[in-house]
Order: structure tokens, then C-alpha cells, then sequence
């Protein structure tokens, strides 16, 4: 049994949690929850829980902290049956880049050798939980290292062969992290340990990807403010020590993926972009002018730079969070 209930709160969203386990989740209070999911760990992994320190929700997700046996763990269930096909993906992904030699956070395999367990309705994995802290955007030491291991992933990603939910490249695409910021980077003083969070990966070009990294970089749950120039520059530069951008890595290949919708849905909760304010980032990103992306966007098949039209790069997938 937990020695006292775990801490209930939300991720991002502006909600009651007492209210959105009960009505999102099917679970009467934190204490329920904490007992189905110490069954399901029992059964399925054969990890006695000791303790659950704190349940955090997110959308249609709740990552749990618990330990057993003295090792800390992150079991994290989704209910969106919709997602369940890609979490199993993006769960082989992650298990094939720690082969790699990546830092990330490895799924624990089940019992049976699975890396998530679908059962009552819900996806289940559990992860490690790696030492560190968020990264921190004001240190120049870990924009530059940041931009290092983007480049890396960008390396490793791009000789990934299975698919992620289906999906295929297009011409100049390869699969890459697609939500490489802050909340999802830790660093341990020395290094980072881990990239985390790899359940949005899709396929775009490398450009694109670091162009909105550098633009999001220092971003963890709230606030969409964007980096600093300084910031950007230094963690473009360190990408780009590692892998330098080509001719055809330009630009003009980027804003063929930053057009969207007017609104942005953030799992539950829909928000209007910055979009006046991020369009200038993203050609200072990359080094170019803003007049300069627009040139090039038109002729890639239109203004790829109006207002509104940015929402992918602030977008946490949304139309599999609905």
C-alpha cells in the first residue's frame, strides 16, 4: 500500500485534477487509481509498487511516479485508444535508439516481452526515471550541447525503417523528434542523460524540425514564449557543428511544413499561436530574413508565413489528441 495518496495535478491544462480523473480518467479519487494501476504493474511487469508519489495529467495521459524496490519508475497510461498503435511504435523507436546509444529514457519490456500492455481499455508502459533537471535554456554550455544531440537524433532517426502509426517520408523527409524543448530534455550537471518524449515523431525535414526546436527550445508547460536570438543562434550553431545544413536543407524546405490551421488544439484545451511573433524566429533559425522565407514560401505553393499558418509548430498533435 502507498504510505499516504499521491499528489494529483495537471500538467498544463487549467482544470480541476480531482475532477479530470474521475471524468477523463474513470477513477473515484488518487487512491483508486494507485490501486488499479499496482495491479496492473503486478500483472503484467511484476513490479510491486511500494509508494506512488505523484500522478500528473496531460490530455488523454497520466504518468505516474512510483517506486519499487528502491528503483524509480514512470508507468504512463494513455485512454486514447486512437494513440494506442503509435505508443507501441514510438516505444520500439525508443527501445531501438537507446541500442543506438542515444540518451533516452527505454521502455521496460513486460513479462511477455512487450514494451506497453493494452488492457482495460488503456495503453500501459513504464520507463526509468533518469537523474537530472529540466534543461535549463539560460545555460550556454546546454544550448550548444542541446543542439549536438538534436543533430545526433537527426542521424540515428534517419536510419529508422519501420514505420510510426502508419506513416511514410515524402521526398527530403526522414522521421525526426518533432518536440525537441526543455520539458523534454534532462541535464545532469555534466551532460544530458536524456531526450525524453518521443510520442510526437513524425516525418519532416531535418530544417524544419530544428527550425522549430530553436524557436521552442526553452519551453516546458506553460508559456510559449520563444527563444532568444542569442539562444537560437547558439543552438543552431551546435547543431550544425555536428551536421552542417546542406543546399537542399534550406528554408524554402522548411515552410512546407509550418502551414495549419488558424487554431491549435493542445490536447483538450484550444489556443490561438503567436504566430506574428514565431514567424520572425523561424528565419532568424535558420539565418535567414523573414522577407527571405516568404519569397521562398511562395514559391513552394503559397505564403507559408501568414498569420495563422504556423500552428505546426506549436501543435502537440492535435488532431490525435481530440
Amino acid at each position: 500500500m502507498t504510505a499516504a495518496p499521491p499528489t494529483l495535478r495537471m500538467l498544463w491544462e487549467s482544470a480541476d485534477p480531482a475532477d479530470v480523473l474521475s471524468e477523463r480518467f474513470g477513477f473515484a479519487d488518487a487512491g483508486s487509481a494507485v490501486c488499479w494501476l499496482r495491479d496492473a504493474l503486478w500483472e503484467s511487469w511484476a513490479i510491486g509498487v511500494d509508494d506512488c508519489e505523484r500522478l500528473v495529467m496531460s490530455a488523454g495521459n497520466v504518468p505516474a511516479w512510483v517506486t519499487s524496490d528502491g528503483r524509480r519508475l514512470i508507468a504512463k497510461w494513455s485512454a486514447f485508444p486512437s494513440l494506442f498503435q503509435r505508443l507501441a511504435d514510438t516505444a520500439k523507436l525508443t527501445m531501438w535508439l537507446k541500442d543506438t546509444g542515444l540518451p533516452v529514457a527505454a521502455p521496460i519490456p513486460a513479462k511477455d516481452g512487450r514494451l506497453r500492455a493494452e488492457l482495460d481499455s488503456v495503453s500501459l508502459g513504464v520507463t526509468p526515471v533518469i537523474d537530472g533537471d529540466l534543461f535549463d535554456v539560460g545555460d550556454p554550455a546546454q544550448v550548444s550541447e542541446a543542439g549536438h544531440t538534436l543533430a545526433a537524433l537527426h542521424e540515428a532517426l534517419a536510419g529508422y525503417r519501420h514505420s510510426i502509426d502508419g506513416g511514410r517520408p515524402t521526398r527530403g523527409e526522414q522521421l525526426v523528434q518533432d518536440d525537441f524543448r526543455s520539458a523534454n530534455l534532462l541535464h545532469d550537471g555534466t551532460r544530458i542523460p536524456a531526450a525524453l518524449d518521443f510520442e510526437e515523431v513524425a516525418y519532416r525535414t531535418r530544417v524544419a524540425d530544428l527550425a522549430k526546436a530553436a524557436v521552442l527550445l526553452g519551453i516546458r508547460h506553460h508559456g510559449w514564449e520563444p527563444a532568444s536570438r542569442l539562444v537560437r543562434a547558439r543552438f543552431v550553431d551546435g547543431c550544425c557543428h555536428r551536421a552542417p545544413l546542406n543546399g537542399r536543407r534550406t528554408l524554402r524546405t522548411a515552410t512546407r511544413h509550418l502551414r495549419g490551421p488558424q487554431r491549435v488544439r493542445l490536447g483538450m484545451r484550444t489556443h490561438r499561436p503567436p504566430c506574428s511573433r514565431h514567424r520572425h524566429m523561424i528565419g532568424d533559425a535558420i539565418g535567414q530574413p523573414c522577407s527571405a522565407a516568404g519569397s521562398s514560401a511562395g514559391t513552394a505553393g503559397g505564403s507559408a508565413f501568414r498569420t495563422g499558418q504556423l500552428a505546426s509548430i506549436i501543435r502537440l498533435r492535435d488532431s490525435r489528441s481530440a
